[in-house]
């Protein structure tokens, strides 16, 4: 799949309910080329009724929508992709949604990117981080930008994202380590114009990759 310089988080520990489609749709106005939906503070009812909600967004199939963790729901809409942080269960979970969905994966360190490229074949993308400390993540340590070096040290075959921690002033350092696109959450959804926010990242992103 194509590799997109900002993939973006539709976080619902940092969005309300009410305001979800209007980020959402600001996010895709900024550039965002990957929407992923996480909804970790929410129960599967609540969260499958804010999913409803947001798949009108998606209908012509320009910008991809995935699901966080949640397999038994993203199994139920055949247009959602799916991101599982748990390695091990990479070839189960594409046994669950079939071959022709968007799959995404997190690593941690060099020995699950190790992983993550001789599981290719069942990978779509994979994600690198948290690179700095995160609020999104606090329970996890920041890995450090060295891990994006060793990422792109090995050419992956399947795009790859640094996330965690990452805002617009530090950006640059993540892309100058070889991240070919980041993710990024609390410093695009606080701010009060989210579409400029994004905007403002990819310019940041390649004007450091044509640099």
């Amino acid at each position: 799949m194509k590799q997109y310089p900002f993939y973006g988080i539709l976080d619902t520990g940092y969005i309300e309910d009410d305001n979800l489609e209007a980020c959402c749709r600001s996010l895709i106005l900024g550039g965002a080329g990957m929407i992923q939906f996480r909804a970790k503070n929410k129960d599967a009812k609540e969260r499958e009724a804010l999913l409803n909600r947001l798949l009108p967004i998606f209908e012509t199939g320009d910008v991809p929508l995935i699901l966080n963790a949640d397999w038994k729901l993203a199994k139920k809409y055949p247009d959602v992709g799916l991101h599982i942080s748990q390695l091990s269960f990479v070839e189960e979970a594409r046994d669950a949604i079939g071959k022709d969905r968007i799959l995404g994966t997190s690593a941690l360190s060099q020995v699950q990117i190790d992983a993550i490229l001789n599981l290719s074949d069942d990978l779509d993308y994979f994600s690198i981080g948290p690179v700095f400390p995160s609020k999104t993540k606090p329970e996890c340590p920041p890995v450090g930008v060295q891990i994006v070096q060793y990422a792109h040290s090995k050419s992956p075959s399947i795009p790859f994202y640094a996330v965690g921690g990452i805002n617009r002033g530090n950006v640059h350092q993540v892309v100058e380590a070889g991240a070919p696109g980041v993710v990024i959450v609390s410093d695009i959804l606080c701010d009060q114009n989210i579409k400029m926010a994004v905007n403002q990242t990819i310019g940041k992103i390649e004007e450091k990759i044509t640099a």
